[in-house]
């Protein structure tokens, strides 16, 4: 049974022509020789989810023939990684695969680049797309659960990082006053935090996967009786109140930052996301009691602003 050439189009367009693993990304149409200019060389693969045929990889399913073949349990891949999760399907279960296409078509709906009009907006766009992508913002629920906890995402830490270091070497056009503070804002308020939370932390390391560790507080105070232990323990409170305000005020800039780029650039950019908020299902800040915590102002914090 083939695949309806609608569902084709809704897997083509959605994942805008490219790879859907994340450290790919490769452009999958590519133009043909000057001899036959009218026509395009396709190198993606269709790829089935759930198997096509139950003695396939990952075939077992209750789903119908028809239903294997439609867009929902597609998933556009390079003809690399195609036989890669094939070979493999033991490390490519079908819940991955999901998350791994849900994640890219995030991926393609932030991005800005298919808007570019002149070399401002080019740039702007480019900063843009750094930040969303740099910033993990389609996991952002999941960085701010940990964050709220003191557990900082190392990915994300790298992330800022780079994100920093571009703001602070671009030269702006002026085109886009409100944007531009929105977006040195964003990356003052960033940096702030993430070098605040460094001060007191150590890496713990993913040993199974590299990259994916958290920044913790170093309590290394804490391993050895010292006489001035209350000192210490004070310093850890305060350490910990003011990582909280600074991710609140993280938060606050995020939003002010995504409202610019709705005016300015794409008035569709993550507006079904919703706003930026910190996610505390455990309770961490409001005595164990699940809450989401919506900032709308910034806080004034002693001996860092």
């Amino acid at each position: 049974m083939s695949i309806p050439e609608k569902d084709l189009k809704i897997l083509w367009g959605k994942a805008a022509g490219r790879c859907s693993m994340p450290d790919c990304r490769e452009i999958l149409v590519h133009e043909a020789s000057e001899q036959v200019p009218s026509k395009n060389i396709l190198i993606g693969v269709n790829c089935h989810i759930v198997g096509e045929k139950e003695d396939g990889p990952r075939g077992k399913s209750i789903l119908t023939p028809e239903e294997r073949n439609r867009y929902p349990n597609l998933i556009l891949l390079c003809g690399n990684h195609h036989a890669i999760i094939d070979q493999d399907p033991d490390n490519w279960p079908i819940e991955k695969l999901h998350q791994i296409k849900a994640d890219h078509e995030i991926w393609v709906e932030t991005q800005l680049t298919n808007i570019t009009e002149d070399l401002a907006t080019e740039l702007y766009s480019d900063l843009v797309n750094t930040a969303t992508e740099s910033l993990i913002f389609n996991h952002w629920d999941w960085v701010s659960e940990n964050a709220v906890r003191l557990l900082l995402s190392e990915e994300f830490v790298e992330g800022g990082d780079l994100f920093w270091h571009k703001v602070q070497r671009t030269i702006w056009p002026g085109k886009y006053p409100e944007l531009e503070k929105a977006i040195q804002n964003l990356s003052d308020r960033l940096g702030r935090y993430i070098e605040h939370f460094l001060n007191n932390a150590k890496l713990r390391e993913n040993m199974k996967n590299p990259g994916k560790g958290f920044f913790v507080e170093d309590k290394w105070w804490k391993i050895e009786w010292r006489d001035n232990y209350d000192s210490y323990a004070e310093k850890s409170n305060k350490w910990q109140k003011q990582s909280i305000s600074l991710l609140f005020n993280v938060v606050v800039a995020l939003n002010e930052y995504a409202d610019a780029v709705r005016k300015y650039l794409k008035p569709s950019y993550l507006l079904f996301q919703g706003k930026f908020v910190v996610n505390d299902s455990m309770g961490f800040l409001s005595d164990m009691e699940p809450a989401i915590h919506m900032p709308e102002r910034y806080i004034d914090i002693e001996g860092i602003e």
